[in-house]
This record gives structure tokens, C-alpha cells and sequence, in this order.
């Protein structure tokens, strides 16, 4: 029921910095706040889905960490959220090769960055890795790309298991029960942290198919202290963020009192103001999640 120990400061002082980087056009200058001698190996932005959406990741060498570093970009927008939730509402999740099934916006959102020139930079990396981990990272959409670049690389022999170490932030339900079960078993340094009242931490629901792989970090705060959280136990725990009923666009988009996309375009420095969505297209994405919550805690206590 539980992954290796949670460090804190590991999360908010490399793995956050390194997430929000995925939000830059360069992550250069995010990169340095983390490691003196960073170098970017390979960045890709490309198209994912019919609405012209661009989903991104990057990898990077971190030698004075010994580690080689993968974080993706989260979600960019309400356009683009709206996408996600229309998509797993009317699909269900599709197989993929490592086991289990994941959603297909995740699942197309991954292959476009993995096939756009990921994948071959990992496979460079791994021909000459000489015991160094693999952080990987990601933040929303970029939390469930991160999950599946996980569950890819391991599956296709190219990064020891036990050096791989995953941490998201606001990572929805990435795939269904079985995919959570391959998670657990081949990832034991993988933590998902949770803000308080993040809705895409909830979505998509249980009803649809869909589950979270262990182990939720729970922040019931404004993460200030960053001690102050919960290691929750077993994959879904009913007394961390599940225990929560009303949702946030805000608790999503802001982690560690930092809106993470415009904190990682100002070089991961400095400080940015708490946003209050107020946007017609905001709430209609908000109402439309709460709404598939409700449904999901139906079904879970009619269980």
C-alpha cells in the first residue's frame, strides 16, 4: 500500500521547479535553479488532438544530481480542459503495451510527444546512463503523460526500474484498475501530490472506468509548510482528497502558493499572485466535473 518515502523537500525544491519547467518555451533557466551544470537534451512541442492543442515535454541531463530528468506540460487552458473531459466522457480507456488501459487523451497526448523525438532521445540516454536515475514529472495532462512515460520505459527495457523515480502534481486518473496495478508493481518510487481541492485530481471518475495508482500526497492546506501533508494509503483513500466534495480550478492551477505555468515562464524564480477564475469557460468546466464527482460518489456509495 505504499510507495517509498515521500521527501518534501525533493518535491517542492527539484521535482516542482523541474514540472513547471514544462511550461517555458526554454526550461533552461528552471533547469539552473535545480542544477548547476543542466543541459537540455531534446524539447518537443507538437499537435495531440483535433482541436489544434499542443502537448510538450523535454528531457534534460542533471550530471551534479547523476540523474536524466522527463517532466511534460500540463493542460494549457480551458480550451484544452474542456477537450480532456469531453473525451473521456464519451471514450472509455484504451489498452496499451505495458498493460492495463488508459484514456485516450492521455494515451495520444504521450504518443505525440514520445514519437515527435522523446523516445529516441530516452533510448540515446539509456545506451550510456551509468547508474543514473530517471526523474519523471508532470503536472495535469502532464502528471498522466508522466505516468505512462513511466510505465512505457520500463515495459520497453530502456531505464532500470529501480532508478526511476515519478512524482506528479494534480495528476487526473490516468487509466483503469489494471493500469493502476502495473503502476504499483513496477514503480515503487512514484508519488502523486494532491492541493487540497484540485478538481482534476478527480477526474475521470471511477463510474467511467478509470482508478489512481498509488500514492496520493495529500495537501489539505495552501502548502506553505511543506510538511504539513498526508501519506495516504492503498491507491484510492477515502480520507484524503476523496473526502473532499467541492472543486477548484485555483487549488489545480496553484501548488506551493505558485500558479506553476507562470511561475515556470519566469525562469522558476521570483513569486506569482493567486488568480481567481471567474471566466464563463472556467466555470462551465468546473460544473461540468463537479457534476461527474457527484455521479462517481453515487456510485461509490451505492457499492
Amino acid at each position: 500500500d505504499a510507495s517509498s518515502p515521500f521527501d518534501p523537500e525533493f518535491s517542492r525544491n527539484v521535482m516542482f521547479p523541474l514540472t513547471a519547467a514544462a511550461y517555458a518555451p526554454d526550461p533552461t533557466a528552471c533547469l539552473a535553479t535545480v542544477s548547476a551544470n543542466a543541459t537540455l537534451v531534446s524539447g518537443i512541442i507538437v499537435r495531440c488532438d483535433m482541436l489544434h492543442d499542443s502537448c510538450a515535454g523535454f528531457a534534460a541531463q542533471l550530471p551534479d544530481k547523476n540523474a536524466i530528468v522527463i517532466a511534460f506540460r500540463g493542460t494549457q487552458g480551458t480550451a484544452q480542459l474542456a477537450a480532456e473531459v469531453t473525451d473521456f466522457i464519451t471514450e472509455r480507456p484504451v489498452p496499451i503495451s505495458a498493460g492495463g488501459a488508459v484514456g485516450p487523451y492521455f494515451k495520444n497526448a504521450f504518443d505525440s510527444v514520445w514519437q515527435g523525438g522523446l523516445q529516441s532521445a530516452i533510448t540515446a540516454l539509456s545506451a550510456s546512463n551509468q547508474g543514473m536515475e530517471l526523474w519523471i514529472t508532470g503536472h495535469s495532462l502532464g502528471g498522466s503523460m508522466a505516468s505512462i512515460a513511466a510505465a512505457t520505459i520500463v515495459e520497453q527495457g530502456l531505464w532500470p526500474a529501480d532508478k526511476i523515480r515519478l512524482m506528479t502534481y494534480g495528476e487526473p486518473r490516468t487509466g483503469n484498475k489494471a493500469y493502476a496495478a502495473v503502476m504499483d508493481a513496477n514503480i515503487l518510487a512514484m508519488h502523486r501530490v494532491v492541493h487540497k481541492r484540485d478538481m482534476v485530481a478527480h477526474v475521470p471518475p471511477p463510474m467511467l472506468g478509470y482508478a489512481h495508482s498509488r500514492q496520493e500526497i495529500f495537501y489539505n492546506n495552501d502548502m506553505s509548510d511543506i510538511w504539513d501533508f498526508v501519506a495516504c494509503t492503498g491507491d484510492e483513500d477515502k480520507k484524503c482528497s476523496n473526502n473532499l466534495f467541492d472543486m477548484s480550478v485555483e487549488d489545480h492551477t496553484h501548488y506551493y502558493g505558485l500558479e506553476i505555468g507562470d511561475w515556470g515562464k519566469q525562469g522558476c524564480t521570483g513569486a506569482t499572485k493567486m488568480t481567481h477564475e471567474s471566466s464563463s469557460a472556467v466555470r462551465e468546466v468546473e460544473d461540468q466535473v463537479k457534476r461527474l464527482n457527484a455521479y462517481a460518489m453515487i456510485g461509490r456509495f451505492n457499492a
